[in-house]
């Protein structure tokens, strides 16, 4: 079953649906739901709502009712939950509307607000014959969310079958690019991240020192030989280990992104968690001082999904 799919009928269970990054739908049923025979599917009556709230954090229950109808583990079902809802967010970022089956289509008004236009205006802008009732009705204050929607069509009134085709074409065309585009990043993005860790790989044994004889530990800590403890060639060229830290999570979320990194042939990834319930992803490197903040800004870039804090221990 696809996950578009398990939406709906999740929403229509519980009567509300929260999509991390997005915000929640809520459904209000009006009448006992009917079987339809013909597709052997039971048909809701009743109305949906979205209120926008990029806040809201991972649905540990839906993660759960996903495995449950798609019969995946529960990390590869978060795994899968995290792709579509990147894949949603890609497309709204980019100016396309996002159809929810079953559901509606949603679609973003301005940075970080989204709004759900259900399937009745749909087919209405779709409507050439009650157009101009629709475009009266956009001055009522009910309906400023659909003005800036309803202006494009108001150009023709007389559109043929023909122009229906053309649009129909166009859109199909901005799928298949919108498509193409995403698949293009991804594969773009890992690349970056391999070509990254055989840089660092290259930084770390570069930045080793030539001359490690006189930086002993009994030379360093032996308090009596002041010669060594006052030397400057020690203490600037003297290495640490470093634990480089590019994301904290939760275990579905880190099983899952742990999981990946190893698949991309990123190498000397780690993972380690203290309670069973936070992990923490890192690689650890033994460089210089002041090398830390160039690496760790270079893992962030490469490694830290948007939003999440990346850092060194």
């Amino acid at each position: 079953m696809k996950i578009s799919a398990v939406f709906a009928q999740y929403l229509y269970e519980h009567k509300r649906l929260d999509l991390p990054g997005l915000g929640t739908f809520y459904f209000k049923q009006t009448s006992e739901p009917e079987l339809d025979a013909k597709h052997n599917t039971t048909v809701y009556s009743g109305n949906t709502s979205f209120e926008s709230n990029i806040k809201i954090k991972e649905n540990k229950e839906l993660v759960e009712y996903i495995s449950a109808q798609t019969g995946k583990f529960k990390a590869l079902a978060a795994a899968d939950l995290d792709t579509q809802i990147e894949l949603i967010k890609q497309f709204l970022n980019i100016g396309k509307a996002y159809h929810f089956e079953g559901i509606g289509t949603l679609i973003k008004t301005k940075p970080g607000q989204f709004e759900l236009l259900s399937t009745d205006d749909l087919n209405q802008l779709n409507d050439v014959s009650i157009k101009k009732a629709i475009s009266a009705e956009v001055k009522d204050e009910d309906n400023k969310g659909f003005g800036e929607l309803l202006m494009p069509h108001k150009q023709k009134l007389n559109l043929r079958k023909p122009a229906f085709v053309l649009l129909a074409l166009i859109g199909i065309g901005l799928a298949m690019w919108g498509g193409y585009t995403v698949y293009k990043y991804t594969i773009e993005k890992n690349k970056i991240s391999e070509t990254t860790t055989n840089e660092l790989k290259k930084e770390n044994l570069s930045s080793q020192p030539e001359k490690t004889e006189p930086i002993s530990t009994p030379l360093v800590h032996d308090t009596t030989n002041t010669q060594n403890i006052n030397n400057p060639i020690i203490a600037t060229n003297t290495t640490n280990t470093y634990k480089f830290v590019i994301e904290v999570a939760q275990k579905p979320r880190a099983l899952s992104r742990f999981a990946h990194l190893n698949e991309i042939g990123v190498k000397g990834v780690q993972m380690e968690t203290a309670d069973s319930i936070t992990f923490k992803i890192f690689f650890s490197m033994n460089v210089l001082p002041a090398d830390t903040s160039r690496i760790i800004d270079s893992l962030r870039r490469n490694y830290t999904p948007a939003g999440k804090l990346a850092f060194v221990e």
